[in-house]
């Protein structure tokens, strides 16, 4: 009854809606909307960040309407079956479309309804031009279409959640079970390694635990590769930028000792004797990998079956789905990777789950490094209150980490409203406008610089206040470049004159 009176209230409130609370949750208010449009003789879009939970959610929705009412649309399709389904969608044979950002563009002759499902998930941002961002064309869409908008999430973007607070979206909260979440954070900075960094005790004998009992454990490294920053001991904060107020991450020297580098503004130093914060010489640099981590794995538990799931692993379009069968199939113990793993979550017989080091992603280079932090780590302790059996770990260097105590408790809304202030407080979307120019090619440096100097003087003469900065990407090499730039009205900055291998990314997601 709950949620028959949260699908009323979202349809009779004009404003378009953010439903907050648990995937199964936030389905049961998606059926009930998806039943009532399609029987007033309206079509539906509902969006998925992946091609497997928008083919999840197919079966799903096989409860409140005939099989060949629904279809799934996405990128995988053959031009043949794209072009069977546009037909199926244009003739309004197909009444609910279902699929990654691209059914956005499936030719609804009478659109009612469209839902962004998990919305945060930055899958949702085009990497290729034009670079839209699904929510924001969703927006638009059902401005001009009439269609109403529903967005969801456990952890909203801070996009989403602004919108909230100007009250220009709905917010329907959805009542959380009352079993709290059962994480235990691990302060590693207590822990004697030796030659198993980064496994620690408790993190051992769940594992242990969990073969013994024939069930199976997935690890997370929370984000790609192994970014690292430098951390203080002492007083756990950060070595950060002056300049960005980012973390300044960890390289390598042309004479392979340590440096620090500032992303944001391309600044090479040395690394501190002492922190510059408390003056403690205990700075340490925290960082790890999926493939090393696997290899300590296998040494730990040599007769474990063991996957890793990266991008080194996961090469062709099948491979994940291919790993979740054989994890259904109790052909795996363990499962390592980053943070794709989370679907395996779904799986009954999962009951630990793990982050091996939460600091990894808190210590990116990059603004939104704590919320899509708080994002996985909230995923994971809402996974962790949904059976008995189910535990979940977060090892860290930093355990008063906002992003850490208020996910491990799912305390989402407190979480947003104070990362909302931060983003206030410094600048950043979505409280200011975000622009990202990419310059490729010969002398991207010099070009760099020249555009930076321009977007200045069409600041300048358009009376803007605008705040710029150029660098090297992070993974560009040093042969691609981008410059950023922060203000209230960035639009006459698309005016610059720029070549064709200059890309303008507005609103970037990723700005390393």
């Amino acid at each position: 009854s709950f949620f028959l009176y949260s699908a009323t209230s979202i349809l009779s409130d004009g404003r378009p809606a953010h439903v907050l609370g648990s995937r199964e949750q936030r389905l049961s208010v998606y059926l009930s909307l998806l039943e009532r449009t399609m029987k007033e003789g309206a079509q539906s879009i509902l969006l998925q960040p992946d091609i497997l939970l928008a083919e999840d959610a197919m079966h799903t929705l096989s409860a409140v309407a005939p099989k060949e009412k629904i279809a799934v649309f996405h990128s995988a399709l053959s031009d043949t079956q794209r072009r069977t389904l546009w037909k199926r969608i244009r003739t309004g044979e197909v009444m609910i479309i279902i699929g990654t950002r691209s059914a956005l563009f499936a030719p609804c002759k009478n659109l009612g309804l469209l839902i962004v499902d998990e919305e945060h998930e930055w899958t949702y941002k085009s990497e290729q031009a034009p670079r839209y961002h699904a929510r924001e064309t969703a927006e638009n869409l059902a401005a001009a279409s009439g269609a109403k908008l529903v967005c969801g999430s456990l952890a909203s973007s801070l996009e989403a959640w602004q919108q909230v607070k100007s009250e220009a979206w709905q917010l329907i909260r959805l009542p959380l079970p009352q079993h709290p979440p059962r994480v235990r954070i691990v302060d590693l900075a207590h822990v004697q390694f030796g030659s198993l960094y980064p496994f620690s005790p408790p993190l051992l004998d769940g594992l242990r635990d969990r073969i013994a009992k024939k069930e199976q454990s997935v690890l997370f490294l929370n984000r790609r590769g192994t970014a690292s920053a430098l951390l203080c001991l002492e007083c756990r904060r950060r070595v950060v930028s002056l300049t960005s107020q980012l973390p300044l991450a960890v390289h390598r020297g042309p004479n392979g000792k340590p440096v620090l580098v500032d992303h944001a503004t391309g600044t090479v130093s040395a690394l501190p004797v002492v922190c510059p914060t408390c003056k403690s010489p205990r700075l340490h640099p925290v960082g790890a990998g999926t493939q090393g981590t696997e290899e300590t794995l296998r040494s730990l538990f040599p007769k474990a079956n063991i996957l890793r799931a990266d991008s080194d692993t996961l090469t062709a379009a099948g491979d994940f789905a291919h790993m979740l069968k054989l994890l259904e199939a109790k052909q795996v113990d363990i499962l390592i990777g980053t943070q794709s793993v989370r679907r395996a979550l779904t799986i009954p017989s999962v009951t630990f789950a793990a982050v091996l080091l939460a600091d990894i992603g808190l210590s990116l280079p990059h603004f939104r490094a704590g919320e899509q932090s708080f994002q996985m780590l909230a995923n994971i302790a809402d996974w962790s209150r949904k059976d008995p059996r189910n535990e979940a770990l977060i090892q860290t260097y930093r355990p008063d980490a906002p992003e850490l105590l208020r996910a491990s408790k799912l305390e989402t809304e407190q979480y947003l409203d104070e990362e909302l202030k931060v983003r206030e407080a410094f600048g950043y979307p979505p409280v200011k406008q975000m622009i990202r120019f990419l310059v490729r090619g010969e002398r991207a440096g010099d070009r760099a610089k020249m555009l930076e100097r321009e977007l200045q003087s069409i600041a300048k003469k358009n009376q803007i206040a605008v705040t710029t900065n150029s660098a090297p990407t992070l993974s560009g090499g040093g042969k691609t470049w981008h410059v950023l730039a922060r203000g209230d009205d960035l639009s006459p900055l698309l005016h610059a004159e720029r070549d064709g291998e200059i890309v303008i990314d507005v609103d970037p997601i990723e700005c390393v």
